[in-house]
């Protein structure tokens, strides 16, 4: 009473509470009554919306605006403005302390690096690791595998470490935050390739490309090679090479191996032609399945018109079949035949007429 007394007596007054998230119940009814005072205005900070009794001063017809972080970010014009990069706009995403800093040439990670000092150590390992994750969630079967103490996520929000919510469950990083993290993370190369390797043990049955990934971040090449090779009979479009493309790359697969050839066919279906007819060649010569690769190379050849190269490639392939040739191995030998017919005048166009028909039957 004497307290409300007194707030009453200086009215108008404008308050500001920080760290709302930590009055405890008692402490958020006896708020709640003070927030209904009349010339009082209130600033009040909280880490989450539902750490404050929106719902229950609206009710009570107490006026009230709620301002995410969202709202409080800079905008692209005001960060403009002042003088920021595409690059650092990109990177700090309107968080007015971090563009405080890149605005007088400062790194921006400095407040990153200030904010964390605020964490509790024993809580650090743990951000560290879930670096690694794009979006946090509370329950995410990836904070098992990666061994993330149990209630991080809430101590983390706590803490005011900075995240976007996505919806209820789930949260995005500040960019400036989960990469101070990350570089934090990659400073200790035998805990950064551990938490590699359990990212990719827990995806590689849903998410194998992702598995992958992780295998050769934490070094494990033997491993993304092998998950790779097992996905060959899955990577069948044009545009499931051109997406494993960059993965294949990195993997480095051994000459004449089933990745080679399969490498050989993503770059050739990203565009790289050349690049992809050669290395599909080299791989033949060094050992790959001479059936499959010859039939490779026949398509390749057809695709880019050299109608003679592939009617050889295609037959070779037929030849070098263990089993009877497949119908669409010999209807493409039959196109190809007919095609080439087309290019060419008298008998030599006879000739290879006649060899489209055969195919044919």
């Amino acid at each position: 009473a004497a307290l409300r007394h007194d707030l009453n007596l200086h009215a108008p007054l404008t308050l500001l509470l920080d760290d709302a998230e930590t009055l405890n119940n008692d402490g958020r009814r006896f708020f709640t009554n003070l927030l209904q005072l009349s010339g009082i205005r209130w600033i009040v900070a909280s880490t989450t919306p539902e750490d404050f009794p929106i719902r229950t001063l609206r009710l009570r017809n107490v006026p009230t605006q709620l301002i995410t972080d969202r709202e409080l970010a800079l905008s692209t014009d005001e960060m403009r403005d002042l003088g920021l990069t595409e690059a650092q706009m990109d990177l700090t995403q309107g968080w007015p302390a971090a563009v405080s800093l890149a605005a007088l040439g400062d790194d921006p990670r400095l407040v990153a690096q200030e904010l964390l000092l605020t964490v509790p150590d024993t809580l650090i390992p743990s951000l560290r690791r879930a670096s690694l994750l794009k979006t946090w969630r509370t329950l995410d079967p990836l904070n098992t595998a990666l061994n993330l103490t149990e209630g991080w996520l809430a101590t983390a929000l706590s803490y005011g470490v900075p995240c976007t919510r996505l919806d209820n469950d789930s949260w995005a990083p500040h960019p400036i935050v989960r990469e101070e993290l990350r570089l934090q993370l990659r400073d200790r190369p035998s805990q950064y390739a551990s938490a590699q390797r359990a990212i990719a043990g827990a995806l590689q049955a849903q998410q194998p490309m992702a598995a992958v990934e992780a295998y050769l971040a934490s070094g494990e090449e033997t491993e993304a090679r092998a998950l790779l090779e097992r996905m060959l009979p899955t990577l069948r479009s044009a545009e499931q090479l051109s997406a494993a493309l960059p993965l294949l790359q990195r993997a480095a697969p051994a000459p004449g191996s089933p990745l080679h050839v399969a490498f050989a066919q993503a770059l050739f279906e990203g565009g790289s032609l050349v690049r992809g007819l050669s290395m599909a060649e080299e791989a033949l010569g060094a050992g790959a399945d001479p059936a499959s690769t010859h039939a490779l190379i026949g398509q390749f050849r057809y695709r880019t018109g050299n109608y003679e190269l592939a009617a050889q490639h295609l037959q070779a392939a037929i030849t070098c079949s263990t089993q009877a040739p497949h119908h669409a191995l010999l209807a493409q030998l039959g196109l190809v035949y007919a095609q080439h017919a087309q290019q060419l005048t008298g008998e030599a166009a006879r000739a290879f007429a006649q060899k489209a028909d055969e195919a044919a039957y």
